[in-house]
């Protein structure tokens, strides 16, 4: 494994590399080289996008009343494990989710129905 230094990665970044090429260049993990584009000030820390009260309280009422955490997440599109980890919450395998989703997906009609009134998920 090479080494990320600020030489090589201001270099690299002049001639205009992205995170993947940087990485295979100095034989590291992309997460090495972001890692190295915070520490050498080329980046800033992307702080920790943490859920508003109003989300926890939505959240933790949706999941009291049996909503699968994936539902959850949709609902306030956030991710699954964003909610796990700063909820505490973690997502219950129930069997007639399972079973329900099974049911959705092999009906067009139900199918449909839920791409369309499921939240979008936001493309950033």
């Amino acid at each position: 494994m090479g080494v990320v230094t600020r030489d090589a990665l201001s270099s690299l970044l002049e001639e205009g590399l992205d995170v993947r090429q940087i990485a295979q260049a100095l034989r590291v993990t992309r997460r090495s080289v972001d890692r190295a584009l915070v520490r050498y000030k080329f980046r800033e820390l992307k702080p920790i996008n943490y859920l508003t009260e109003d989300e926890i309280a939505r959240a933790k009422a949706l999941f009291d009343e049996g909503m699968p955490l994936t539902w959850i997440a949709e609902d306030l599109h956030r991710s699954d494990k964003t909610l796990s980890k700063q909820l505490g919450m973690r997502p219950a395998l129930v069997s007639q989710w399972k079973e329900v989703w099974q049911q959705i997906r092999r009906s067009e009609q139900l199918l449909e129905l839920h791409r369309q009134i499921a939240p979008q998920k936001e493309i950033a």
